[in-house]
């Protein structure tokens, strides 16, 4: 009797199994990378790893947490559900769900693009003006400064090499702190700026001698700005 139970239990289970698997088989596949990586300023796109409608062709869609979707900055082909961009994509993490819906079934996939700085070089200068309005178009063009995808910077100095000094920098999302290395310095020096795209990228911000606990300059000394070179 025992045996006869066991048979009986064991083809019930393979039964709900082969029922499960047979509703599954009308269910929208969708898949994409989980994160897409893409460097500063690329033109890139992403498309479905797996897009498979198991019969009825339906509608794609796209949404987002962040308001990135609200500028024309970021495309959706909602044929292909292939997702693209041009160079104007800021820096910075921004997450996606993609979905697919027929009449029988709706599947979403999230995926996060994220749009990394790693290395590059600009041109601008410094500027003492700690002013509620500082105008960095009077900023002078006399530094060549250089990050290093080691997480390391150069600044050149065009007119004064003496003047010419390293250090270090790190990014979070779009924000630098850039910090002089310089055993032999009386004061600390520190810039914080913001690493932008548009007609012109560049890197602006302020400097001082010091942080707060926010990570904000606590000793104002002025402004820079450095173009894209």
């Amino acid at each position: 009797m025992k045996t006869i139970k066991i048979n009986i239990i064991i083809a019930l289970i393979g039964l709900i199994c082969a029922c499960s698997n047979d509703d599954d088989s009308g269910n929208i596949r969708l898949e994409y990378p989980k994160v897409f990586e893409n460097l500063y300023l690329n033109e890139a796109e992403v498309a479905p790893l797996v897009l498979d409608w198991q019969g009825e062709i339906g509608a794609l869609s796209i949404s987002s947490t962040t308001e990135i979707l609200n500028r024309p900055i970021v495309f959706f082909d909602e044929d292909t559900g292939v997702i693209s961009w041009g160079n104007r994509l800021p820096l910075g993490s921004f997450p996606f769900v993609i979905e697919a819906k027929n009449s029988t079934s709706t599947a979403r996939f999230e995926i996060t693009i994220e749009n990394k700085f790693e290395e590059g070089s600009f041109k601008g200068g410094f500027l003492e003006d700690i002013s509620d309005e500082p105008d960095f178009s009077t900023i002078p063009q006399n530094y060549f400064l250089t990050f290093l995808n080691d997480g390391t910077f150069t600044m050149k100095n065009v007119d004064t090499p003496d003047l010419s000094f390293d250090g270090e920098w790190i990014i979070d999302g779009s924000r630098v702190i850039a910090t002089r290395i310089d055993d032999m310095a009386a004061n600390g020096f520190i810039m914080v700026g913001y690493i932008s795209v548009g007609n012109t990228p560049r890197f602006s911000g302020s400097y001082g001698s010091s942080l707060n606990d926010q990570d904000e300059i606590q000793d104002l000394e002025g402004i820079f700005r450095f173009d894209l070179d």
